[in-house]
């Protein structure tokens, strides 16, 4: 794994670390820490895998960036998700797709936290669900052919 890291997206002044080799007894992952990063600024990173069998062939890079730690306390603002799509519930494109991922973009959180799955790949999933006609209506107004609702537990006996 080669790891390279700026504070411009141009990666002016990169910093390079060679980390370990990915291997099936580390579950093909690795990691590196990047130590003494200037506080407060933007990160950029740039990460390949090198085959171990030949230099010359690297993987695809994986780009990004993060926020490093400010140099005195403030608020920390973070987003979170967690399983996204599934269970038959897709994505309505009709009100823009997922637009709850857009405006957790606009609040500009230090970091993202998402836990769970991405996909569902033990079923499919339709391009509509359907409610019984008796779900009743939202809150205010509206068709709740789209909204699952959890029907009243009562405790057995």
């Amino acid at each position: 794994m080669l790891v390279e890291w700026a504070t411009t997206e141009s990666f002016q002044d990169t910093g390079r670390i060679i980390g370990p080799v990915a291997r099936a007894d580390t579950g093909f992952t690795a990691r590196v820490e990047l130590l003494d990063l200037p506080a407060g600024q933007r990160i950029f990173y740039r990460i390949v895998f090198e085959d171990v069998t030949d230099s010359r062939n690297l993987s695809v890079p994986a780009v990004g960036s993060f926020l490093s730690a400010p140099a005195v306390a403030r608020d920390v603002r973070f987003a979170w998700s967690a399983d996204t799509v599934g269970q038959g519930w897709g994505i309505n494109t009709d009100w823009g797709g997922m637009r709850i991922y857009d405006a957790m973009r606009r609040a500009q959180p230090d970091f993202f936290i998402h836990c769970g799955d991405t996909i569902y790949a033990d079923s499919p999933v339709v391009p509509e669900m359907r409610l019984p006609d008796d779900a009743g209506e939202v809150e205010g107004g509206g068709d709740t052919g789209r909204i699952p609702r959890q029907p009243s537990l009562q405790p057995a006996g």
